[in-house]
């Protein structure tokens, strides 16, 4: 399976199709881009309109737009 990997202050952004932006920021990135998931073990911060999250490791697959945050998950909305 074909991998991209991605390190050092790594930015994912995306707005999706209500044109609500979101920001994962992690130090590297596992990206699969044949069954368009992505991972990573390491700490994570997920940053949203509403609020920010932050995760030790994820999981996504950006077909279905879904994330699992693997450890020690934390949130802040407004």
């Amino acid at each position: 399976q074909d991998k991209v990997e991605l390190s050092d202050n790594v930015l994912i952004h995306r707005i999706d199709s209500e044109g609500k932006s979101l920001n994962i920021y992690t130090e590297f990135l596992t990206i699969y881009p044949g069954n368009k998931n992505m991972s990573t073990e390491h700490a994570i911060r997920i940053e949203t309109a509403e609020g920010e999250i932050s995760s030790i490791g994820m999981t996504a697959n950006m077909d279905t737009n879904e994330i699992a945050l693997l450890a020690d998950v934390r949130g802040i909305y407004e």
